[in-house]
């Protein structure tokens, strides 16, 4: 078994199984083994093929994981597991439990042969190999670490590192301190004496010993006195049988160290892999923003007693928030759950993993309201056991609110006129367009427009507030009012119209003030409506346009005569500025046809009233017009005059209509 694939535990090696020769009583290499052997072997193969049984231990023999001929061709097996396969053909290879020497459990020593890694060798990383030593360092080729130095027990160095060539593999000591079996990095110190720290240079401690409850019996040795040396098994394995050949009937050379059972396989490999991960999150940031991001700081903790050989944290994401990025630690989304694959953590460390989240733009619109979401982590250890699964997830919540920099882009008046008759109400539609750059994204709102008129005219609309619904970045929007304007004063008005935009919701927020509102304005000539009398004395008013003049008279009136908002004295026209035709084209300022002679005669002209025979005894102003130049023909029923006139001092412009019916 290799630790290539994360999901391949440390203990996977210890499920093995076969078929059972049927009513096998060997306990070890004894008797009923060979008598087994003898049944199911070819003689004829004794001196060449080894031979070996794996089976379940019998309920009457001690308890034992297996038996090895040292230097000869067989052995058997009682665990049914890879590592004790290996460790019991190494016995056959001319391998002992310290390589070359009988001292088991040497931390200098990586070797399916030691009893602390006769389960495998344990990988930087989680995972396990099935190795001689010194053990292979990648997972494929033959790359080997170097034979480690002697280890004085009544002298260690913690400074001084095992196998400073290996960072892939792991080896087993025991620290006497706290009575622990433990595992490291071959590069990396190692706490002898158990102590919490790796800088003593001279320790007295026996790290080839065992734990009270977790180490093989056989490692249980005496206080202090040895040197334990390292050894290349690769380099001195023997494929030839003893000198002195098979026996029939027993075991030359048996292995006389009990054997780890499967049960005491298990609990050192549990002593060895068993931690106490925590876990706490927090955000950097809380409220978030729709449209923008959220960091996690993911904090893991190892209380121990052991290195966290793959730690692993799962990072759940509510709806709405995405992984970006991590740092920290290797990082992959796996469909809202972003799993964290850390480096192995010692006993008492620390690691920090940053988790980056993007926050849909659209989640505080969708809710309706800013929401709280909850996002939870989860740190297991894959490579073994949690000492206290209490403190193993966390969760941090997130309040989401909405924010967009809203923007007027523009306030313009859609074809204003540019002029007015005072007294007459004209709609004058504005326009506002609208955008927003987010991040949050799309956002209500509301525009509120209004309109300021000069004193001289009055100015209505309806409604000032309008809605801006969903309003999405890259997606302007416009909205038209429409407002009612009525000039009082003759003379020219500026009007200025104005909107703001505002988030419709109040926990929406904008950031940016500075683009929240625009202006325009326009300006308009207020015209001074005056009643004329086309050919006064006729009616109907019959207009030829195959020559002749038209007579027409701009009468004199007071404030309400004829309906009209402001007195007019006819004597104070510019003659010179008149001019007389269809009432479309002198509404619009022209053509038309100009006074005869640019004068005018001031008499009481008779008034509109039908029949026209009443004079109301004030001066009309009387001006006459070539019909051929008048531009009327057929369809028109209205001709109007324009021209200036002076009020104090000031000329305003002036206009006036009557009804005709035209002649061709």
């Amino acid at each position: 078994i290799d630790g290539a694939d994360p999901s391949c535990q440390v203990g996977d090696n210890l499920g093995g199984g076969g078929d059972a020769i049927a009513g096998l009583t060997a306990c070890n290499l004894d008797t009923a083994f060979y008598s087994a052997k003898a049944a199911n072997f070819n003689p004829l193969r004794a001196k060449v093929f080894r031979y070996a049984i794996s089976s379940v231990l019998p309920a009457a023999c001690p308890g034992t994981g297996g038996q090895g001929e040292i230097g000869g061709n067989d052995f058997i097996d009682f665990n049914q597991d890879g590592g004790t396969l290996l460790h019991e053909l190494g016995h056959t290879l001319e391998l002992r439990h310290g390589g070359n020497v009988n001292t088991n459990c040497k931390p200098n020593y990586v070797s399916g042969m030691n009893y602390d890694q006769q389960f495998g060798i344990g990988r930087v990383g989680g995972g396990i190999i099935v190795d001689y030593a010194p053990p292979r360092r990648a997972l494929s080729g033959s790359t080997r670490g170097v034979v480690p130095g002697p280890l004085s027990e009544g002298s260690l160095n913690e400074t001084v590192l095992v196998d400073g060539t290996d960072g892939s593999n792991l080896f087993v000591f025991y620290a006497v301190t706290n009575d622990t079996q433990g595992s490291k990095q071959l590069n990396q110190r190692a706490d002898w004496d158990g102590d919490g720290t790796t800088n003593d240079i001279s320790v007295s401690s026996i790290p080839n010993s065992a734990s009270a409850t977790g180490g093989p019996r056989a490692c249980r040795n005496s206080p202090l006195g040895q040197t334990l040396t390292g050894f290349n098994d690769w380099a001195q394995v023997t494929l030839s049988f003893r000198q002195f050949g098979d026996s029939a009937d027993s075991a030359i050379n048996p292995e006389d160290d009990i054997v780890p059972t499967r049960e005491e396989l298990e609990e050192l490999l549990e002593e060895l892999n068993t931690t106490d991960l925590s876990v706490t999150i927090a955000d950097d940031v809380d409220p978030a923003v729709a449209g923008t991001g959220v960091t996690f700081e993911i904090a893991i903790t190892n209380a121990g007693p052991a290195t966290a050989q793959a730690p692993v944290v799962d990072v759940v994401l509510p709806s709405g928030l995405t992984f970006s990025a991590a740092s920290g630690a290797s990082c992959t989304d796996g469909s809202g759950t972003v799993i964290c694959s850390l480096d192995p953590l010692a006993a008492g460390d620390l690691a920090t993993v940053m988790v980056d989240v993007d926050i849909a733009a659209d989640l505080v619109y969708l809710n309706g309201a800013p929401l709280t979401v909850t996002t939870s982590v989860e740190v297991s250890n894959s490579a073994g056991p949690d000492a206290n699964g209490g403190n193993n997830d966390a969760f941090e919540n997130t309040l989401i609110v909405a924010e967009a920099d809203l923007a007027i882009d523009s306030v313009e008046a859609v074809d204003p006129p540019a002029e007015l008759i005072a007294g007459e109400p004209v709609e004058i539609v504005v326009r506002t367009t609208v955008s927003t750059d987010g991040p949050s994204s799309p956002m209500d709102t509301r525009v509120t427009v209004v309109g300021t008129a000069p004193p001289g005219g009055s100015l209505v609309t309806s409604p000032t507030i309008v809605a801006v619904d969903a309003l999405e970045v890259s997606s302007p929007q416009s909205r038209d009012v429409t407002f009612t304007v009525t000039c009082l004063d003759p003379g020219f008005h500026t009007l200025a119209f104005g909107s703001a935009i505002e988030p419709a919701h109040a926990a929406d927020t904008d950031p940016n003030p500075f683009n929240d509102s625009a202006q325009t304005a326009i300006e308009i000539d207020c015209l001074i409506p005056v009643a004329i009398n086309i050919k006064p004395a006729s009616y109907p008013n019959l207009v030829s346009t195959r020559g002749g003049v038209v007579p027409v008279s701009v009468l004199t009136t007071e404030v309400d005569e004829y309906g009209l908002p402001l007195p007019v004295d006819a004597a104070t026209i510019d003659p010179s500025t008149v001019i007389f035709g269809p009432k479309d084209d002198i509404l619009a300022g022209g053509p038309g046809a100009p006074g005869r002679d640019n004068r005018l005669r001031l008499e009481d002209s008779y008034e509109l009233l039908v029949p026209e025979v009443i004079q109301d005894g004030d001066l009309d102003a009387i001006l006459h017009f070539r019909a051929q130049l008048t531009g009327l023909d057929a369809t028109d029923t209205t001709a109007c005059v324009r021209g200036e006139l002076e009020v104090a001092g000031e000329r305003f412009r002036f206009i006036g209509c009557d009804e005709v019916r035209v002649i061709t």
